[in-house]
C-alpha cells in the first residue's frame, strides 16, 4: 500500500476510535521519496491531533516555550535533528570527566528558570565571585566585596587601576541597578565605558578581558544595556555548574514533558509544519556563522595530593597570547573529575585557534602553568580534548529584545538572538512566544 494511503488508514481508525492509543504502524519506508511521504504524513496525523504547535529545535528556547506551553495548557510536538536534547548546551563524558562543550556557567540571576528548574536535584557547585587578572607576569586579584568582603576589600589596593577607576567602578553598580536586558541604549559597552571616564588601563585590564570573555567579542561592541545587567548579575549572584554538567538543565525541563511529543532525529522545516499546526516555533539559528562568534576549549587533566588546594574562580588574559581565560572546574564542581584528579579548561585566543591539537595545547599549556604553579608545583597536565564551537553566541542585537521573537504569519522565529545573548535570554524568548500564541488562543 503507498505510504499516504496508509497514513489515512491509520489517521482513519484513529479518528473512528478503531486505533487505540497503542496502536503503532511498524512499516517503516524504504525509498527517499516514500521517506519524505511518510514524514509529510505523520506530520499530518500529529497536527489531526493536537492542531496545536509545533516547536523546531529542542534546545533551551524550545523546550522552555515547551513547558509554558503546557502550563497554559497548549499542545505541542517538539521536532529535533540531533540525536539529544540542549541545543548548543551540550555536555561530554570522557574518561570520567564531565566535558562542557564550549565551557557555559549558569547564573544565579537567570531567573526565567526559576520556575522551571530543581536547583536541589542539580547539585550546583559555585565560582567564587572573584578572578586572577593576569597582567604582565604578575596575577592581580579583582574580587567581589560584597560577596568577599575582608578579601574584596583587600584586593582593592592591588593596583589593576587608579583610584579614580576603582571610583567609578561605584557609578557603574549604580547605573546598573536600573538596567534590564531587555532595553537597548544604542551605546555600545566600550563607548559607555569611555563616556564614564575608565581610563585606557583599566579598560585593558578588567573589562576587555574579563566582559570580553562573556561577550565572545573583546571589541566589547555589545549594548551597554546588556552590560550593565551582567555587572548587577555578578554583584549580587554567582556562576555555578551542575554536578552532572551543564546538559542537565535542558535534560531536567525535557524531563517535565511528555515524551511521547518530543521527535528527536526529525529534521522538519517551517513551511511544511505551517501548513499543518496552527502555529510554528522556530528556534534554529536565523543567520549563518559569521553572525555568531565562537569559542574553542581545551581540557587537560592532572593528578593532585590536593585537589581541593586550586581556587574557585577564572583566570583572565589580559594582554596578547594564546589564552583568553582558565579555570579548573572541578574546583568548582568537583563532580567534574573523578577522586584524586583535577580537570582544567582553557579557552584559546583567536590566534591560537588555527594551531593544530599538540601546538595548540603546547603553547597555551606553557602559558597557563605558571598561573596554577603556587596551587600544586608537582601536577603534570595531560591533554584531554578539544572542542570548536564556531556558533556559541550570537553577535548582533536584537533591534526589539523586549519582544524576544520576530513573526511571519503563523510562524514565531526565537531564540536569544531574538532577545539577548544568554541561556536566560534564550529561556526569555521561549516564554514570550508560548504567551504570545496563549494570548493569541490558537484559532486555525
Amino acid at each position: 500500500m503507498h505510504p499516504v494511503a496508509e497514513v489515512a488508514e491509520l489517521v482513519d481508525a484513529h479518528v473512528s476510535g478503531a486505533c487505540t492509543s497503542n496502536c503503532v504502524w511498524v512499516r517503516v519506508p524504504s525509498s527517499a521519496q516514500e521517506q519524505s511521504e511518510f514524514l509529510g504524513c505523520s506530520l499530518h496525523l500529529l497536527a489531526m491531533q493536537t492542531n496545536q504547535v509545533a516547536i523546531i529545535g529542542a534546545g533551551i528556547t524550545g523546550l522552555v516555550c515547551a513547558v509554558h506551553l503546557q502550563r497554559a495548557g497548549i499542545s505541542f510536538d517538539i521536532f529535533e535533528a540531533q540525536d539529544r536534547v540542549g541545543g548548543r548546551v551540550r555536555t561530554e563524558k570522557l574518561n570520567g570527566f564531565t566535558l562542557d562543550v564550549g565551557l557555559q556557567v549558569f547564573l544565579e540571576a537567570y531567573k526565567e528558570f526559576d520556575t522551571l528548574l530543581d536547583y536541589k536535584a542539580l547539585e550546583l557547585g559555585y565560582f567564587d565571585s572573584a578572578a586572577f587578572l593576569a597582567c604582565n607576569g604578575k596575577m592581580l586579584s579583582f574580587i567581589n566585596p560584597l560577596l568577599h568582603p575582608l578579601e574584596g576589600l583587600s584586593a582593592l589596593l592591588e593596583p589593576w587601576a587608579t583610584l579614580k577607576d576603582k571610583a567609578l567602578l561605584g557609578a557603574v553598580f549604580i547605573d546598573s541597578l536600573s538596567a534590564k536586558p531587555t532595553h537597548v541604549s544604542g551605546v555600545s559597552t566600550m563607548q559607555y565605558l569611555k563616556n564614564r571616564g575608565f581610563s585606557a588601563t583599566i579598560i585593558t585590564r578588567l573589562f576587555v578581558p574579563f566582559f570580553g570573555d562573556i561577550f565572545l567579542d573583546r571589541t566589547l561592541s555589545p549594548d551597554s544595556s546588556f552590560f550593565l545587567n551582567l555587572f548587577k548579575s555578578f554583584t549580587f549572584y554567582r556562576a555555578c555548574l551542575p554536578a552532572a554538567g551543564m546538559e542537565a538543565i535542558p535534560a531536567q525541563i525535557a524531563a517535565t514533558l511528555p515524551q511521547a511529543h518530543i521527535h528527536l532525529h526529525t529534521e522538519v522545516d517551517s513551511y511544511t509544519l505551517a501548513q499543518e499546526f496552527a502555529w510554528v516555533v522556530d528556534t534554529r539559528p536565523a543567520a549563518g556563522q559569521e553572525h555568531y562568534f565562537g569559542t574553542e576549549i581545551l581540557y587537560f587533566t592532572a593528578s593532585a595530593a590536593d585537589v581541593s588546594a586550586f581556587p574557585a574562580r577564572l583566570f583572565v588574559q589580559t594582554g596578547p597570547g594564546y589564552v583568553l581565560s582558565a579555570a579548573v572546574p572541578s574546583a568548582i564542581q568537583p563532580a567534574y573529575a573523578p577522586v584524586g584528579s583535577v580537570l582544567m579548561s582553557i579557552t584559546l585566543s583567536p590566534q591560537a585557534r588555527s594551531l593544530g591539537d599538540e601546538k595548540a595545547s603546547h603553547n597555551a599549556l606553557a602559558e597557563v602553568t605558571p598561573w596554577l604553579a603556587k596551587y600544586s608545583q608537582a601536577a603534570q597536565w595531560h591533554y584531554l580534548a578539544r572542542y570548536k564551537v564556531p556558533m556559541s553566541l550570537p553577535s548582533t542585537t536584537a533591534s526589539s529584545p523586549a519582544t524576544g521573537f520576530a513573526q511571519a504569519g503563523n510562524v514565531l522565529q526565537g531564540g536569544d538572538a531574538f532577545a539577548y545573548p544568554s541561556l536566560n535570554g534564550a529561556a526569555y524568548s521561549g516564554r514570550k512566544m508560548a504567551e504570545h500564541i496563549a494570548k493569541a488562543s490558537l484559532v486555525k
